[in-house]
């Protein structure tokens, strides 16, 4: 299992520059391999109950405004992963922490 990480986004424009930070990004994903699976945490989404994503494939949801277009039509189809989800949820019962599966929402900008 990979370390935990944390990566701050930024603005959504991050994905069109080029600047130490993305230089940043870009050596520390040449120099780890490729993980089987991301579990992702987000400030964006509160809920009274932990939500966990199960979808076969994530849609891109565009949550910011007054950004270049073309940020607009960018997309990142990501493959979910159900038997990863599934363990999430598991985790989060052994532990104590209500949560439920969910197939419908997808990726902010930050994702």
């Amino acid at each position: 299992m990979m370390p935990s990480c944390f990566f701050a986004h930024g603005a959504p424009s991050i994905v069109l520059e080029n600047n130490a930070y993305t230089e940043l990004l870009r050596d520390f994903a040449r120099g780890h391999a490729r993980p089987k699976g991301i579990v992702l945490f987000s400030a964006h989404w509160e809920e009274s109950v932990q939500s966990v994503g199960v979808a076969d494939t994530f849609e891109t949801i565009y949550d910011f405004g007054g950004f270049q277009e073309e940020l607009y039509s960018m997309t990142y189809p990501a493959h979910g992963d159900r038997a990863l989800g599934d363990e999430v949820l598991r985790l989060f019962a052994e532990n104590g922490i209500k949560s439920v599966s969910n197939d419908k929402r997808g990726l902010d900008h930050g994702a």
